[in-house]
This record gives structure tokens, sequence and C-alpha cells, in this order.
């Protein structure tokens, strides 16, 4: 069976590593690509920005084509970046958790073990 104190380590570190990973990510993007990274949160909030331009644009009386050319710059960003960002979340950052989780295994496996080392001398 399988040390419990191993197990919830092992888990508190992906956990750190995805968060970590995450941030460092984003930040790795925003200095090379001059732009916002394509997050959830970075695309919910564009369209959020987005929606209220058009009802600004509507209360101000503008016309309907001209609150339907308010468009969401999300909508516009190259295929490229959507891919490249996917591959770096997915690939990058599942091999920054994997090597935390087996890190911190090994790590955690010396310290709780029980038995002393073999006695060589």
């Amino acid at each position: 069976m399988p040390n419990p104190l191993v197990k919830i380590a092992m888990t508190g570190a992906s956990i750190a590593a995805g968060i970590v990973g995450q941030k460092v990510i984003a930040a790795v993007w925003n200095a090379v690509v001059d732009d916002d990274a394509p997050t959830n949160k970075n695309i919910k909030r564009s369209a959020k920005e987005t929606k209220a331009a058009r009802k600004e644009a509507k209360k101000s009386g503008a016309s309907k084509q001209e609150v339907k050319a308010i468009t969401d710059p999300e909508n516009e960003r190259p295929a490229w970046q959507i891919i490249v960002w996917t591959l770096l979340t997915g690939v990058v950052l599942q091999a920054i958790r994997q090597a935390a989780r087996n890190g911190t295994e090994v790590g955690a496996r010396k310290i709780t073990e029980r038995r002393p080392r073999a006695n060589r001398g």
C-alpha cells in the first residue's frame, strides 16, 4: 500500500507546478508575441469588453451597422497562435507537472521511508 503522505505531496506538487507553469508560460508568451496569451480568462474578458462597447454604442445612437462593426479582437487572432498556445499549455505544462510529481515522489519516499540505510562497513 503506497504511503498516503507521498500521494498527498505528489498531488500538491502537481497542482503548484500547474499554477506556476501556467503563469510562466503566459509571461513568456507576452514577452515573445507581444500580445495577451489566449487564456480562457483573457477570452472571456475580451468578450465582456466587446459586449460593453456594443451596448455603449447602442446607447450613444450608433446605427446597426456601426454596432455590428464592433468585433471581438480575440476572434481575429491568427490560427498559428492558438495552435502554439494549445501545444504549450498541453504538452509543456503536462511535462512540468509530471516532473514535479516524479521529483516529489522520490524526495517524499526518502523522507518517509522507515528503514535505515544498510550498514555497508
